[in-house]
């Protein structure tokens, strides 16, 4: 049961408004609902709140939490809400944007600190500003590669593929 983290979907930042992005978010927000996951909203402080409709598909959900940030890396909030709230540390899906600068230093601080934990960076549920990035790029290159740091696709269909090729459930 994998701790859904979704990071900065706040309309302040314009990849966050990407339809087919919010669409997988919520995606993930509903398995993260039928598996009874722990589901943390986490928001960089001075950017606005979460985009209402995400914020609408938790109500009624009793394990989520929002946490606040004050840098990109949101690795010391995180790690202290997940203690505090009691959710899996050893599973965690990760989806937000901006990929290559928070999403990316949050996984790489996360990764080197839950070593043993298996972390999932969701990469249809991720977006960064294209302006940002001088070709076209997902900001997957800010990611450092380890062991415990899977990079999750999912095509069109059911299957779901990590970079490597190997299936995963």
């Amino acid at each position: 049961m994998s701790t859904l983290i979704i990071i900065d979907m706040q309309p302040e930042f314009g990849a966050s408004q990407n339809p087919i992005v919010l669409r997988n978010v919520y995606r993930e927000i509903r398995a993260a609902k039928k598996r009874n996951a722990g589901i943390l909203v986490v928001e960089f402080v001075g950017v606005g709140k979460t985009d209402k409709r995400i914020m609408d598909k938790l109500h009624g959900y009793g394990r989520w939490r929002t946490i606040r940030k004050r840098n990109c890396d949101g690795s010391d909030e995180i790690l202290r809400a997940l203690w505090r709230f009691r959710f899996n540390k050893e599973s965690l899906r990760i989806t937000g944007v901006n990929t290559d600068q928070c999403v990316a230093q949050t996984v790489n601080s996360l990764s080197d600190i839950l070593q043993d934990s298996d972390i999932a960076l969701v990469v249809d549920a991720c977006n960064l500003e294209r302006h940002l990035c001088s070709r076209n790029c997902t900001g997957l290159y800010a990611i450092t590669r380890k062991q415990n740091v899977r990079i999750i696709y999912k095509p069109r269909g059911s299957r779901t593929y990590c970079k490597f090729g190997v299936r995963n459930k």
